[in-house]
Order: structure tokens, then sequence, then C-alpha cells
């Protein structure tokens, strides 16, 4: 992960498909968002910034080690979708780096948080 200092709220999203939604096509989330599915792994936004490329650290919620990094804004939903499957898998292996818990806050399906940036 790129921010080794940011935080982020991460709530849970029913399936590949919800998540391709919120993330593809050039669509854009705050800096702190985060999701899961039925909470294996977690999708970090690891962007720079809401108007760059919309870059997302793969990480396993069980010991919290990145196994991938994907550029969601250059997907259209249906590759998104399959990427996450994929993702969901398993198929990404190869630990890339790490988060330490307290920057995992799981917030609920509400999304509702108290971050500098969206409090």
């Amino acid at each position: 992960m790129l921010h080794e200092r940011r935080v982020w709220a991460v709530r849970p999203v029913a399936d590949p498909e919800t998540l391709a939604e919120l993330v593809s096509n050039g669509r854009t989330q705050v800096l702190c968002a985060g999701f899961t599915i039925g909470g294996s792994f977690l999708y970090l936004n690891d962007s720079f910034s809401e108007d760059g490329g919309q870059e997302y650290g793969v990480v396993r919620a069980n010991d919290l080690v990145q196994v991938e990094s994907l550029t969601f804004s250059w997907m259209d939903k249906a590759r998104a979708v399959e990427t996450i499957r994929r993702a969901e898998g398993g198929e990404f292996i190869y630990r890339l780096a790490s988060v330490r818990p307290e920057q995992v806050v799981i917030v609920g399906a509400t999304g509702r948080h108290s971050c500098a940036r969206c409090a």
C-alpha cells in the first residue's frame, strides 16, 4: 500500500457486481473508502486523489497482507466483475505489502464514519 498513514473505512457490499458498479468506469470514491464482499478480502482505495486513477489494494482480511493492486478506473464494469471474482477466488497470492490493523475500520453497510477528510 502506498499510504502508510491512511485509515480506511470498510463497508460490506453484496457481491462483485455491486463493488464493480461503485469503482469502475471512471467512478471515484473518497480516499478513505474501503469495501469487502463476505469479509475475506478488503478493497482499499490506494489512490493519490479523487480526481486521479482509482487504484485499490486487494488485502487479505485475515492477515492484512496486500496481494494485488487494481486500477478500477481503467476497467469497464464487466472487466471489474471478472477481476473481483478472480480476487475473491484466491487467484492473487503474492505478498506486495501489509496494512496495520489500526488502519482498517469496519463501518457497516451505511459506510458512515468520521475521518478527517469526511467529517
